[in-house]
């Protein structure tokens, strides 16, 4: 699943959020199904993502999100923008393939 070591120390800012945006434009690592380390017992869906040249982390229990993701039949390093509509049980999420952004020169 390819985790960096930067991701295992947790270090700040290693999270994707949507509070203050809800858009995010990304570069897709790798998802899995894991623990919940709040809920014992649960799991949750776990996004790898490049942002920014910097891999965070997106937790989710959303399996709106989840199906968003697998019918977008995203792959590996595909670029893609998650977009999430709503709060609570009222949220919807978008998610589409992008274009690599453009380095500037």
């Amino acid at each position: 699943m390819g985790f960096s070591e930067n991701f295992a120390k947790g270090a700040e800012g290693d999270y994707v959020s949507f509070k203050n945006n809800p858009e995010v434009t990304c570069q897709f690592i790798s998802a899995d199904y894991v623990d919940n380390k709040f809920k014992a017992g649960e799991k949750i869906f776990q996004y790898i993502l490049m942002v920014d040249g910097v891999e965070k982390t997106l937790n989710s229990e959303s399996k709106r999100l989840a199906n968003a993701m697998q019918n977008a039949s995203i792959e590996t390093n595909d670029w893609i923008k998650i977009t999430r509509e709503g709060e609570k049980f009222d949220t919807k999420y978008k998610v589409e393939k992008v274009d690599a952004p453009q380095l500037p020169e």
